[in-house]
Formats: C-alpha cells, sequence, structure tokens
C-alpha cells in the first residue's frame, strides 16, 4: 500500500511488483481499465530501473487485455 501513497523516493523495484499484483488483482475483479493503469504505471518503473525481464511481463499483460 505504501508503494501507492504520493512518492516521496524514487520509484523501486518492489513498486513496480506492487503495481503488476495491482493490475492482476484488477483483472480478477472485472476491472479492466484500473488494471491497464496500473500495468502501465508499472511498466514505466521497470522501463526507468531498466529491468527487461520486468519490462516483458508487463508489455505480455498489457497486450492480453
Amino acid at each position: 500500500r505504501s508503494a501507492l501513497t504520493l512518492v516521496t523516493s524514487p520509484p523501486d523495484l518492489q513498486t513496480a511488483l506492487t503495481y503488476r499484483w495491482l493490475g492482476d488483482y484488477y483483472l480478477k475483479t472485472d476491472a479492466p481499465d484500473l488494471a491497464e493503469q496500473a500495468f502501465n504505471q508499472g511498466l514505466q518503473i521497470a522501463r526507468r530501473l531498466q529491468q527487461k525481464s520486468l519490462e516483458a511481463e508487463f508489455i505480455n499483460r498489457l497486450l492480453a487485455l
């Protein structure tokens, strides 16, 4: 939950993973628009952190929507 509050420090890997989990949760609760937002936010963080495998996961989830 702290990963989703106003950012006081740069997002880290844990924040990106939280967005991945949140997007998956939204998909299971039939909220695809919110899932897309979460996946996009996570993707931006993964790109900034140069986490290529995590970036690929977010892209695959977005393509599956």
